[in-house]
């Protein structure tokens, strides 16, 4: 789940120990109303990131198999990319964060 500007945005999971959630939902904060994009993400314990406009979801978990894949989402032309890179790792049940320093500014 992220926010970016007046909209959540809630992805991937699973509705059972089956079926994979395969949309994006968006809850805007200024109408209080919920919309529904059809997603590429079939995945579960993924995490995100926020940056620029542009949701970073990295790694998860499908059908037992971990990942690597980063895949990004332009919050404003609504589209999914898979990225050019990929972890290093496959990870899952992880953590995305941004780190601001300072004096690297």
């Amino acid at each position: 789940m992220e926010a970016d500007d007046d909209t959540l945005y809630v992805f991937g999971g699973k509705e059972d120990d089956v079926s994979y959630i395969n949309s994006l939902e968006m809850y805007n904060t200024q109408t209080e109303q919920w919309s529904i994009l059809k997603g590429e993400l079939t995945i579960e314990s993924a995490a995100s990131l926020v940056e620029s406009k542009t949701i970073f979801i990295t790694g998860g978990i499908k059908d037992g198999k971990c990942y690597n894949r980063i895949f990004a989402f332009d919050t404003q032309k609504k589209t999914f990319e898979n990225h050019a890179q990929s972890l290093p790792v496959e990870s899952a049940y992880h953590f995305c964060g941004r780190l601001v320093l300072p004096q690297l500014l």
